[in-house]
């Protein structure tokens, strides 16, 4: 993404992640390592002189694993909770892990003010939705897809059905973009799968290789893409507050 500012166009990319909460605990290690080799290939492909930003909803498990290991390489954390950050916090998966509770809070210091707090439980339930949370959390997915140049989702490969929220519903929601949009234009460009397996649905240890990340040559190839008016301007303004 490129933000206008005075003659010069500054470069921005961002990535959003997705992923479940409840990643089995024995794999974790060699997941930090696989995310942390795939995270240094996209800056190669993006460039040095790229701000490199990630895109997630701080929440237990993958969006936590993710925001470290990117954090420790460099890349900056914008923050997209799903409702106000006092009603999150809230929430059982801080209440009930108070460990993650304790990475939120020190994610947040990283987030430096870039926050948006979406205010997904006043939002009208849609077909199929059980409750204002998941329709909050649903809101959180699209803006999160609808805001980022490429989605990295921590997936165990099984999609939910009609009404679902989470990892399921961005990669459902993507996959619907992408049928829509041209590949230049498209937000995002492409989405990255990190196969995982669940604690609660335990299986085979995931086999992780080599991403194709053949999309991002698109990445500077479209003014629809390169507008500003693209992406949310809170957003923008966050990234880039002289523009």
């Amino acid at each position: 993404m490129f933000v206008i500012r005075g003659k010069q166009r500054t470069k921005f990319f961002i990535l959003g992640v997705s992923g479940h909460l409840d990643i089995e605990e024995s794999d974790l290690n060699s997941l930090r390592a696989h995310l942390k080799a795939v995270l240094q290939r996209i800056r190669i492909e993006i460039g040095q002189e790229v701000i490199a930003y990630l895109l997630t909803g701080l929440a237990r498990g993958a969006d936590q694993i993710v925001a470290q290991v990117a954090t420790n390489l460099g890349w900056k954390l914008i923050g997209a909770l799903p409702m106000p950050k006092d009603y999150f916090v809230q929430t059982t998966d801080f209440i009930d892990h108070p460990k993650a509770l304790e990475r939120f809070s020190n994610l947040l210091d990283l987030v430096d003010g870039r926050l948006i707090e979406l205010d997904g439980l006043k939002t009208e339930l849609e077909k199929n939705v059980q409750s204002p949370t998941d329709q909050a959390y649903r809101l959180q997915s699209r803006y999160i897809v609808n805001n980022s140049d490429a989605i990295m989702v921590l997936w165990d490969g099984k999609l939910a059905g009609l009404g679902a929220c989470g990892t399921s519903y961005v990669v459902q929601y993507f996959e619907e973009r992408a049928k829509t949009e041209s590949k230049k234009s498209n937000i995002p460009l492409g989405m990255i799968h990190i196969p995982i397996r669940r604690s609660l649905f335990y299986g085979p240890k995931p086999v992780w290789g080599v991403p194709d990340l053949n999309f991002l040559k698109f990445l500077n190839e479209s003014d629809a893409r390169n507008s500003k008016h693209t992406f949310d301007q809170k957003l923008i303004a966050m990234v880039n507050p002289d523009v």
